[in-house]
């Protein structure tokens, strides 16, 4: 039998290939809903910039994109919004499942352990962490499924029930891929660079104690619970994810040197400290009434979806 992480690793792999994502497919993000995502992303840059907290030049890193929407996006808005920052930044996509980035202004990398920094940068993951493997945790023991997903419980080890512990979980996802990727990230920056990393997530810091695992197949919703006797059917045919344990997030950058310097509410994050309505007083007085009112609607679709999600941004320094 195989532990949950494995098969959860190698469903999303393939899944991921060819999955739809934006309002007519498999699910929806907050870059499908509006490019003033990818904005207000250029705007905090561009206020890290003026304030020093970060300098030219600069890598501009987006983790688990899909594809390159997102840093078209901010590099549009830099463009537009600042003058001499875009020519002294690097954009770089690193996604495994990624089609040919037909932007020739991004470089595009299969994986983190690829990279290596040689500015200082800012890392953005948009919903990557609901698509790293967990175990399924429950009062010491860890779900595992054999090749006919027939399951069990079996007596998890040391480390996953050191992680339960520290997060107060009896029962739920515990994530030991946020640890890996954060000594990926460590490797990637043998020089020391500056860093921020922006997580933006669905999730909480609180235990729900609960497995919050779902699959969401034919635009339905269905909890692992309900359809695990049956996973072959949606096995690789579905997008599957559950909620980001945030506690357990920052206890894998705590263990890297990093701190977190921002837990809030993704909506109020973009109002308050993106300055969002301030890019759009911007666009206002730039184009036509009607493109105004179009993209006006998309930012509430965009505050709305955000309302549901988490942002954590951490600090190496």
């Amino acid at each position: 039998m195989r532990p949950f992480s494995v098969v959860f690793y190698e469903w999303v792999s393939e899944y991921y290939k060819s999955a739809s994502i934006g309002k007519n497919g498999d699910f929806y993000t907050a870059v499908s809903a509006s490019k003033f995502f990818g904005g207000s992303l250029a705007k905090l840059i561009i206020e890290k910039l003026e304030s020093s907290t970060l300098t030219l030049p600069l890598h501009i890193v987006d983790i688990g994109g899909n594809n390159a929407n997102l840093l078209s996006d901010i590099i549009d808005f830099l463009e537009s919004i600042s003058e001499g920052v875009v020519e002294h930044c690097k954009f770089i996509l690193i996604e495994t499942n990624a089609t040919h980035c037909t932007d020739n202004r991004i470089l595009q990398i299969k994986h983190l352990s690829s990279f290596t920094l040689e500015n200082n940068a800012i890392f953005i993951a948009n919903e990557l962490f609901d698509a790293l493997p967990c175990e399924i945790y429950s009062n010491g023991k860890i779900l595992y499924l054999d090749s006919n997903f027939k399951y069990d419980f079996l007596p998890s080890s040391q480390r996953i029930n050191l992680v339960a512990k520290f997060a107060n979980i009896t029962r739920g996802e515990i994530p030991l891929s946020y640890f890996d990727l954060c000594v990926e990230l460590i490797k990637s920056n043998p020089k020391n660079y500056k860093w921020l990393f922006l997580a933006f997530d669905y999730g909480d810091k609180i235990p729900q104690n609960s497995i919050t695992m779902r699959i969401f197949h034919n635009h339905k919703v269905e909890s692992l619970s309900k359809i695990i006797s049956n996973l072959n059917l949606y096995f690789k045919k579905s997008d599957i994810t559950y909620n980001v344990p945030f506690s357990i997030l920052q206890k894998a950058f705590s263990e890297i040197g990093a701190k977190e310097i921002l837990f809030k509410r993704q909506d109020l994050a973009l109002i308050e400290d993106f300055k969002i309505f301030d890019l759009v007083q911007d666009f206002y007085n730039s184009v036509p009434k009607a493109l105004y009112v179009r993209e006006s609607n998309k930012i509430k679709t965009l505050l709305s979806i955000s309302s549901k999600f988490k942002l954590a941004i951490y600090s190496n320094f």
